[in-house]
This record gives C-alpha cells, structure tokens and sequence, in this order.
C-alpha cells in the first residue's frame, strides 16, 4: 500500500514553511486552538478536491485564494507544496505551485511528478508544462501515464471526516436516500444506508461495529434499519425493549462514536486509503476514547490515518513517533505562523521512564501549549 512519506509546503494559511515533514502509519496532530492543526488537514482536502476537478470550488467555497495565503496576498503570492510517497517497490513525488491571480483565484505554475522504482534505481521525472491553468493536469495524463496514475488514485482516495453537527436537524438523524451507500459521506449523513448494506452484505463487519458501539453504549441491543420507502432513517432499539427509537434520542458522544466506529471498522475495501479525522474524541467518555484508539490502530492496517486531537487521554494510547506538535510562533517579520516538530521514541526515551505523553503535554516539555 502506498503512503505519504513526507511533506514540504509553504504559503498556506498559517503555514510560512515546512521543510521536511515525516509521517507514519498513524499520524496525530496536537497543539493549542489556533496554532493550526486544521490547516494542515485542509491542506490534504484541498489536494483531494484537485484530483477531482473541484479545486475551484474549493477555493471559492473557503473564502477564496487570499484567504488561502499566509497572512494574504499582501504577504504572500504562491502556495507551493512537494508531497512524497511510498509502497514496498517505488517512492515518487507530486510537487506543484500555484499563484494567485488579481480576481482572487489560483492558477497552477508548476507541477512535477516522479517515479523510482526501488528494485533497479530506475527514476522517471516529468513536468506537467504549461502555465496558467485552472485545474491539475494529473487527470489529462491519467489514462496514459502510469506515474500520473497511481499519485492521483492515492490523492484521490483522501478523505476527510467531521462527525461536529450532532444535532436534531444533522443529516445522520434524518431520512436519507438508501442507494446512498457507496462510501461513508464526510459528515456521517448517510450513516443509516451505509449501516444497511455492511449488514445484508458484509455482515463479519457489521456485527463488529456493533459490539463496539456496545462496550460504549450498553442499553443498545442493535440498530433498526428499516427503508421507509426510498430512504432509511437511523432508528435502534434498547436492550429488553420493542421500542423503536430514533437515532436523536441518542447523546451526541454516542452518535459520533457510532460513526466513528462505521468508519474505522468497515471492510478493508471500503476504507479510504488516507483517512482524516477532525477532533474524534470530542464528546466521547474516557473509556470510549481507549476504545476509539483500539479502532484507529485497526484501521491504521490498511489506511494511513491523520488526527487532530485535544484530548491527553487520547495520544497517551500512541507512541511518541506517531505525535506531530504544532506550536504558534512568530516569524522574523513578527507575523504568527505554524511550526510542526516531530519526535521519536528514541528522542524522549529518558522522559517516558517517568512520565506518560499526556503528563509532558501538560508540563509542556513536548510544546503545543497556549
């Protein structure tokens, strides 16, 4: 399976510059609000909208290129990104540049893409010529070139989740179309159909992700997935009840852990390949974010998996190579920016003989503090 090595990026939002950015298996971003831990994962659905012909809309749709820039146009004129991959047989690389035009839109500079196969050394390097288009020319080459190929299929497969709006009116509480069953929308709001087709065809799967969402919600016997119709709502029962309930009587921790559990634990063909969650533990009990780390590291067997997370509970559960700290610093114009550091196990082993990650956290040795 191919991952994301590495990482250079300059010029986006509260990112003046990032040199070398190493990432694992399981990759968890820490550090105090606004330091810029949904910068870097609006980064990756930025990258994600580009290989399918939405890049435009993603600009306008965030407030438009110079809310894109760091610290805006004024400042900043390019955003420019290198990203490196590997698998057991090739590392390769998509690098890009992008400016900024006078109606508040980019266009692509630049784009590179290269191939080394790792069993004879052989190195295939390409630029995408041309300047001043809107949209990526991966997908002009797709068909034709096989490094072209394999970097848009695993930047098309990044998928980006917020499972925030719990409320009464979210999509996940309400009727929804059962053909809407291919994949897990972003925001769970097709949660009851997906639910629906992992029980009448993948029912290993099925039955996993509920008994885990039992170990956090115990009064819950199973879900009730029943069409009315052409949609299906996300309605359960209680344990030693006949009593059909709809999901909105559930807590807000419980309906996300049900997503989040949907998520990390559907068939490995399912799964996307570049998996990104936004704050998971958020509204969760202490014992469910343990549970929630069990998950993720299920997952992370077959997906490479990026988190933002508040929580000291939560990344007490991982190792030290798998924590990215981001701090806000100022730059030599005295302008805030983002600094990512990434440590290893070797780095703060005298530490955590005495300490837990959560404790240095706290005391501020590992940084991401206010």
């Amino acid at each position: 399976m191919s991952k994301i090595k590495s990482l250079k990026l300059s010029g986006f939002k509260t990112i003046r510059d990032i040199q070398d950015l190493q990432f694992d298996d399981i990759n968890i971003f820490i550090g105090a609000n606004g330091s810029g831990k949904s910068n870097i994962i609006s980064f990756f659905e930025m990258i994600s909208y580009m290989m399918t012909k939405g890049f435009g809309k993603f600009v306008s749709d965030n407030g438009f290129a110079s809310s894109m820039l760091y610290h805006g146009q004024k400042v900043t004129q390019d955003i420019e990104a290198k990203i490196n991959f590997e698998s057991n047989n090739t590392k390769s690389f998509y690098q890009f540049k992008i400016y900024h035009t006078i109606d508040d839109r980019f266009l692509f500079e630049s784009e590179v893409i290269q191939q080394i196969h790792k069993t004879n050394d052989k190195s295939k390097t390409e630029s995408l010529l041309d300047t001043g288009y809107k949209e990526t020319k991966l997908r002009d080459i797709y068909t034709t070139n096989r490094t072209a190929k394999n970097i848009k299929d695993l930047l098309s497969s990044i998928r980006v989740f917020h499972f925030h709006d719990t409320s009464r009116t979210a999509y996940m509480h309400i009727a929804r179309p059962l053909e809407s069953n291919s994949y897990l929308l972003s925001d769970g709001g097709n949660i009851a159909s997906f639910l629906y087709k992992l029980k009448h065809k993948e029912p290993k799967y099925y039955e996993r992700i509920l008994s885990y969402v039992k170990q956090v919600a115990p009064f819950l016997d199973d879900f009730v997935l029943e069409p009315v119709g052409d949609s299906i709502p996300l309605r359960f029962k209680e344990v030693n009840s006949d009593l059909q309930l709809g999901s909105f009587r559930l807590s807000d921790g419980t309906v996300r852990f049900i997503c989040l559990a949907t998520l990390l634990l559907q068939p490995r063909q399912s799964l996307p390949s570049i998996l990104m969650i936004d704050e998971p533990e958020l509204g969760l009990h202490p014992v469910a974010i343990d549970i929630l780390s069990e998950m993720i590291n299920i997952a992370s067997i077959n997906s490479q998996i990026f988190i933002t997370t508040q929580s000291p509970r939560l990344i007490d559960q991982f190792e030290p190579k798998n924590i990215i700290v981001i701090n806000r610093k100022q730059d030599d114009d005295g302008r805030y920016c983002s600094d990512f550091e990434k440590f290893t196990d070797k780095g703060l082993s005298s530490w955590l003989e005495d300490y837990s990650l959560a404790d240095m956290w706290d005391s501020n040795i590992l940084g991401g503090r206010p």
